[in-house]
């Protein structure tokens, strides 16, 4: 996943511009959630499986538009660019499936683009 990419969408949901460089290197080191707070609040994380949330006593109507408007964005981003996600096993074609160094779904050798 171009994380860059998905940081654009996170601005969206008040990600501060000036974070993007400690995301990119946070989630390109194989984190699995990164707290960016924005609009979210403070529990407003970005997870690896490439979605959004918030604390849920802090989740409002307003609150969980944003998190659906946020979560299609990125998921839109995805279908366009799986095949440069390390974490997407191209063998059996399943999201965030190889956490590891194997694909826990089918147990391909992960390879990193």
């Amino acid at each position: 996943m171009n994380y860059s990419k998905v940081w654009q969408v996170l601005i969206k949901a008040g990600a501060r511009p000036d974070d993007e460089a400690e995301f990119v290197h946070y989630m390109g080191d194989g984190t699995n959630e990164y707290r960016f707070r924005g609009l979210l609040g403070f529990g407003g994380k970005y997870w690896r499986g490439n979605y959004v949330t918030c604390y849920p006593e802090d989740e409002t109507p307003e609150l969980r538009k944003i998190m659906d408007e946020i979560n299609r964005e990125l998921e839109a981003l995805a279908r366009t660019d799986n095949e440069t996600d390390p974490w997407f096993c191209a063998q059996c074609q399943k999201k965030n499936a190889c956490t590891a160094q194997e694909c826990m779904f089918c147990q391909a050798w992960r390879v990193e683009p």
